[in-house]
């Protein structure tokens, strides 16, 4: 019987061994998810940051960040342009009063009123939408999610063979009972 005794003591210890480090890995992973929303946190406080002082300075030209400044603000009016060239896609245009969007079939603004000009339509020519990469906090809770998933697989698929093994050895006992008893 000191056999058998010594033999589920090891697949005790181990079964407990395996689930302390699956809990670890899954609480590591949780503070690595933690520490990414953090730290994305910080990258909103520091957007904003700068937001402010882009606002604060954008008109200074003696500001330390000028040129900055002024790749913004060009930044900016490019942005607008091409809002103009979606919207004219779109088949919209801009209130001149209201600056409302409105189709450009309208020959007033729904708006306000306001007579629509007419002009003559463009050339459609077709623009490749830029591609929006997720936040720093998005990848993270992904990765998190992915780990998680895996870790869990992991921890099932050791559990199963943990109660295969304890049916072998439950087998096993069960054998020698029976060749002991006869």
């Amino acid at each position: 019987m000191g056999f058998f005794d010594k033999l589920s003591d090891v697949i005790n210890s181990t079964s407990k061994e395996i689930n302390k480090k699956a809990k670890d890995l899954v609480s590591s992973n949780k503070l690595e998810g933690q520490i990414a929303a953090e730290e994305d946190k910080i990258q909103s406080a520091y957007l904003q940051i700068g937001m402010e002082y882009y606002e604060a300075c954008k008109d200074d030209p003696e500001c330390t960040y000028a040129q900055l400044c002024q790749q913004i603000g060009a930044a900016k009016k490019e942005i607008t342009k091409l809002k103009r060239e979606l919207e004219k896609l779109k088949g919209l245009q801009r209130c001149p009063n209201c600056s409302s969007a409105v189709s450009v079939d309208a020959a007033f603004c729904p708006k306000c009123g306001t007579k629509m000009p007419k002009d003559e339509p463009a050339p459609v020519e077709e623009k490749v939408e830029p591609v929006v990469e997720p936040t720093l906090a998005e990848k993270a809770e992904a990765v998190v999610e992915e780990v998680k998933d895996k870790v869990e697989d992991v921890v099932e698929t050791v559990m199963d063979k943990a109660e295969e093994v304890m049916d072998k050895v439950e087998d096993k006992i069960e054998d020698l009972t029976e060749k002991k008893e006869d």
